[in-house]
This record gives structure tokens, sequence and C-alpha cells, in this order.
């Protein structure tokens, strides 16, 4: 016999038997295939319209790093479509290389079995927090690795305008010529300058995290001061004063302090700067 069609739900056989030509028919039912293909055609949509609708980058690739699967922001990253990056090796179209990167999170996640993650940078000078996730079949063996990549650029470029600010700002204090403290809101010490140290006589180390009462504060001057710091707490922007205060080796001083509640951007006083 020989089949004449098949598409997979009727199949045509021609036979010839005692000089005449006959037709068999033989027919599956498919039914439950064909919603069980339906329903992972639905999966397949909903994964694809899940991750193509995140802006973080995410593709499945092979051992060999070669790019199985890719979302919209993978390939809108390089310009690219999913059919032209599949096949590719994913440092080369990312980092213009022909070897896995130096310190490739993916190529750790390959070799310890086990999710790694980096901070890696492009040649254009982006910085991206990179993912290798691998993926295991029924047999629990390694079939690929899930890589996702988060552009941090603007992140890291306003942590380094932080750090540079603070070095700055940290400068500016070390080097005024007035005392600088600034306290918490439990009125122990959190910075103290060298002003400060040249004033009252205690270094920063022995200063940090101590009351004004255990340093510089008289007792007889104490309600005086629990008054203005209540004031402060409360968030008066006016608590100036002028006060007895002592130093290390037992001298009495006459400070004028300008004090300024420290507030969160809510308003709560987290702290007070004194001068």
């Amino acid at each position: 016999s020989t089949p004449v069609i098949q598409d997979g739900e009727f199949k045509y056989y021609l036979a010839i038997i005692a000089g005449q030509k006959l037709v068999f028919c033989v027919c599956r039912d498919i039914t439950e295939r064909k919603r069980a293909e339906e329903a992972l055609r639905r999966i397949e949509q909903e994964k694809i319209a899940i991750l193509d609708s995140m802006s973080e980058i995410v593709v499945f690739q092979d051992m060999e790093h070669r790019l199985i699967w890719a979302n919209k922001a993978a390939g809108e990253s390089v310009n690219l479509t999913h059919e032209q990056l599949a096949g590719r090796y994913c440092y080369e179209v990312w980092h213009q290389r022909n070897e896995p990167c130096v310190g490739c999170p993916i190529t750790k996640a390959i070799e310890t079995d086990h999710p790694h993650q980096a901070e890696m940078t492009t040649p254009d000078g982006r910085v991206w927090f990179v993912g290798g996730y691998p993926v295991r079949d029924a047999n629990g063996d390694i079939m690929g690795i899930v890589e996702s990549a988060l552009d941090i650029t603007e992140r890291k470029q306003a942590e380094e305008q932080t750090k540079q600010l603070q070095e700055y700002l940290q400068l500016q204090i070390n080097r005024m010529p007035i005392g600088l403290i600034v306290w918490d809101t439990e009125f122990h010490v959190q910075t103290w300058n060298p002003a400060t140290e040249r004033i009252f006589g205690f270094t920063a180390k022995e200063a940090l995290g101590k009351h004004p009462y255990d340093l510089i504060v008289p007792k007889e001057t104490q309600p005086h001061v629990d008054d203005i710091w209540r004031r402060l707490l409360a968030g008066d922007m006016t608590a100036y004063s002028i006060n007895e205060n002592i130093t290390k080796d037992g001298r009495t001083l006459i400070c004028e302090w300008s004090n300024t509640p420290l507030k969160e951007a809510d308003g709560i006083v987290v702290g007070v700067l004194s001068m």
C-alpha cells in the first residue's frame, strides 16, 4: 500500500486487490492531543507576553553561550530581532568579543551548577547587573542558562556623584575653623570634627556615640540644654543657645551654639547639627 495523504488526522491508502483499485481511510481521534497543543501554545504566548513586557533583558542560552531565545528588551538593546539573535553568542552580541567575558556570571553558573550575579560593563560604557540561572531537565541535568541583565548605569552614576559629594562635604567639615557636631535623636555624637577636638580636647574616637552630659555639658547647665533639645526634636529652627561648657582638662568655656534640626523629606527629625 502507498500513503497518498497524511495530515495527522486521516491517512489514505491506495491498494489494488483482485484487479480493483481500492482506497482505505484510517481515522484517529486526536482531540486530546490538539487540546494539549493549544494549551501549550497559550502558555508559550503568555510566556512571551510576560517576558517581552519586562524592561530587563532576559535570554535563554545553551551551555556554549549560544542564544536560543531572547525577549524584546534584549533585541532592542542591540537593534536586532529575535530571529537575528538566535544562534549567536551572547559575548559576541553585547561585548563584541570572540570568547566569554572575564568574570562572566553565566560561565560561573555553568561551572558551579548554581546561580551567579555580577556587574558587567559593555564597550559602550554602560553598567549592567547580570545574573545567570541554570535550567535543568527532568533528570536534573543542566540544559541551559537563563541570563538576566538590568541596566544600572544611571544608578551607578548617581552613587558615584553621591560619593563625591559626601567626600567634598567631609573635606569641608574637616577644614572648618569652627566646631561642628552632629547628634542622633538620642543626643549621641555622630560627627565630631577636628575643630571640635581642638576646642574641647576630646578626640572624635573618644566622643563618638557619647552623650554631651558625659563630655562637655556641666551639671548646672543641663536643665537649659534639656529645654533646647526638646525644642530641636520638635523641629524648632530657632533653638539658639549660649551656655557654659567644659573641656577634657576641666576648663570652663562660654560657647555660642547654632542648632539646626535635620529632617527627612516627610519632616521627621532624624538628628541635629550643632555649630
